[in-house]
């Protein structure tokens, strides 16, 4: 993703295919398949990287990366080293739906990677309709853990939040999101939906969305969204079956 001169990002895949199965993800449709190695997902980084500077790395891609937490974290310390890509440890971010014991075990690393949760919905019941995953904690039990991550590391989190029209977008939904964010040092990065064939969501009104939750004193941003034009933005990423 070239976002100027100053920066480029590699989104990275972890696992092929994805356990978590979010309804609004062409990801979570294909069901999981396996973890990524260690060398797959640097070679991701590195086919970039022979003709591009790289400046931050997003592990975004397809997977939940704290279910695939040894190799995951291992990549990031490898792109982060002089060896590696030497990127520096602050311009690395792993995106989680929230996996407990993973967060809880990031907390006593000691390079300051950056996490992200996915949250996607401010209540529990909204949240389950959307993220079927039988082992998905609640938030507030998520939230407890990324505080006793910030009482370790003092790392502020970002908190994405993909704006559903009609089913996460209200007022009050909003609300509740700005209620969430206020009980971490977080920063909100909402992000448009990206239509996926077979999936019948629209993006909500991102705009109000912004503009309420800095007004309710809460940071946020629109992320902005690349891909979609190749059906690899934000939700859109899908293996197909090779040709025979």
């Amino acid at each position: 993703m070239n976002f100027g001169k100053e920066r480029k990002t590699i989104c990275v895949s972890c696992q092929v295919g994805c356990p978590i199965s979010c309804l609004f993800c062409a990801t979570g449709g294909m069901g999981f398949i396996r973890n990524l190695s260690v060398d797959e997902i640097l070679s991701q980084v590195y086919y970039f990287a022979k003709d591009h500077t790289i400046s931050n790395i997003v592990f975004m891609g397809m997977g939940e990366p704290l279910l695939n937490y040894n190799n995951t974290v291992r990549a990031a310390k490898i792109l982060n080293n002089d060896f590696g890509q030497n990127i520096a440890a602050r311009k690395i971010t792993i995106s989680t739906v929230g996996i407990i014991p993973g967060i809880k075990r990031f907390a006593d690393e000691e390079r300051q990677i950056r996490l992200a949760w996915s949250l996607v919905a401010p209540t529990d019941e909204q949240r389950a309709k959307l993220i079927p995953y039988k082992n998905l904690a609640s938030i507030q039990e998520i939230v407890g853990a990324f505080q006793e991550y910030q009482e370790k590391t003092r790392r502020r989190i970002t908190i994405e939040y993909v704006v559903l029209k009609d089913i996460n977008d209200s007022n009050d939904d909003i609300k509740g999101l700005a209620r969430i964010a206020k009980q971490l040092d977080s920063h909100v990065n909402l992000i448009p939906y990206n239509p996926s064939p077979g999936r019948d969501f629209i993006c909500g009104q991102i705009d109000l969305a912004a503009k309420l939750l800095n007004n309710l004193h809460t940071n946020a941003t629109i992320r902005r969204s690349v891909g979609s034009e190749i059906s690899a933005a934000c939700g859109q990423l899908a293996g197909k079956e090779p040709n025979t």
